[in-house]
């Protein structure tokens, strides 16, 4: 979404956005779900929503005037994909990333919402709490590993 700012308030289950005119207002109403991370897509202006109630949780794509596109949830087998979902991303192929902190691990699903992959950090690492992710030009998968030894 070209010059706003969106934000999400987990306690009003709502998504804001703010103008280069300083207003704000509610662009999506997310009803019993609290949304927390969130992502404008570069590629088209969709908002990715990663989405928690009472632990159940979800990312929902949403078009940028605020329509509810897609849930992704579980994987092919009904089996939930999230523990937590600490930051989104998109790549340039419209494959979701999600650094998941609780379960230690990446997740990625294409557009499609098809569960793609989990990455639970290399062998060699003594442990693995991802954070922050982003990617870049080249499709790489970029993420903060928050853990200290």
């Amino acid at each position: 979404m070209e010059g706003k700012l969106l934000f999400t308030i987990a306690k009003r289950k709502a998504i804001f956005h703010v103008t280069s005119e300083l207003t704000t207002s509610i662009i999506i109403s997310c009803d019993e779900w609290e949304p927390g991370a969130i992502h404008s897509s570069h590629i088209n202006g969709d908002i990715l929503v990663g989405m928690n109630k009472n632990k159940e949780l979800k990312v929902t794509r949403f078009s940028k005037e605020g329509r509810k596109l897609q849930v992704i949830q579980r994987d092919e087998e009904g089996i939930n994909l999230y523990k937590s979902i600490t930051y989104i991303t998109e790549n340039i192929n419209g494959d979701i990333c999600t650094s998941d902190y609780t379960a230690h691990s990446v997740v990625g699903v294409r557009r499609s919402g098809e569960h793609r992959f989990s990455y639970f950090g290399h062998q060699s690492q003594a442990g693995f709490h991802p954070y922050g992710i982003c990617t870049d030009k080249l499709v790489h998968i970029l993420v903060c590993n928050s853990y200290c030894s």
